[in-house]
């Protein structure tokens, strides 16, 4: 009841799903963060409300279940019913809820950005020197930055905040070192995927590892791209590709 009295809406609209829900769950969020000012969106830039699923106890997904949203933070205000979500004011996490039938989730935290208009790299040099041994720990990796900046909204004025907090941005290796390697990875950030989330500075990091030919002592190079996009769109400065030389540890 009291979860019922929390969405707004009566309770005999919650226990009338088909089949007796057992168990809720959201989706994953379509983008860890929401703009000010603006709906929440896909990595594609599209308009992507929060979603959830609802199970009845074979597992089975009931359809058109009545799922209820909310969120427990001021931030973002969204529709309990469609779920979709508008930023209102710069955070780092608002927890988004759902509900049905008396079942409730457990959080979902998503932050609420400033608006991304640039992206920088903030190393000035880069090398790796890598040991001439087949290892993968960190003395044959290095780590790559990119800064995702926002401008003021007045042109010309100083902007008191140009931290983009949360913000997702896509690494990919463009050429390995083919002469001096046997492969080349990205890792960190969001593991197993090209994508890297910008943290309270605005900095998003990957980190370049390689496994060397046994012996090779031959200088390479390898190219990392760097894309951040908003609404779709290559914000300025996006894309940039990295360079990274490779040299023998004692060369």
């Amino acid at each position: 009841m009291a979860a019922c009295l929390l969405f707004g809406v009566a309770c005999s609209d919650l226990t009338s799903v088909p089949g007796g829900a057992q168990s809720l769950a959201i989706d994953s969020l379509p983008f860890p963060a929401v703009v000010v000012g603006d709906t929440l969106r896909d990595t594609l830039g599209v308009a992507a409300p929060i979603s959830a699923k609802v199970y009845n106890g074979a597992n089975v997904i009931i359809p058109g279940a009545p799922v209820r949203f909310l969120s427990l933070d001021t931030g973002v205000v969204i529709d309990s019913v469609t779920g979709v979500l508008r930023g209102l004011n710069r955070r780092t996490g608002v927890r988004i809820l759902a509900s049905v039938a008396g079942l409730q989730t457990s959080p979902k935290l998503l932050g609420v950005a400033n608006r991304p208009d640039t992206a920088s790299n903030p190393d000035s040099v880069h090398r790796l020197v890598y040991v001439t041994v087949p290892r993968t720990d960190a003395a044959n990796s290095y780590a790559l930055h990119v800064k995702v900046g926002s401008l003021p909204l007045v042109p010309g004025t100083t902007s008191a905040d140009s931290v983009v907090e949360g913000w997702l941005v896509r690494f990919a290796v463009t050429r390995a070192p083919v002469n001096a390697v046997d492969s080349t990875q990205l890792g960190g950030g969001i593991i197993n995927t090209p994508w890297a989330v910008t943290d309270a500075t605005g900095l998003a990091s990957k980190v370049l590892r390689v496994v060397p030919t046994l012996g090779s002592r031959i200088r390479d190079t390898a190219l990392v791209q760097a894309t951040v996009t908003y609404r779709g769109v290559n914000v300025k400065g996006s894309p940039f590709t990295i360079v990274i030389p490779l040299a023998p540890k004692d060369s």
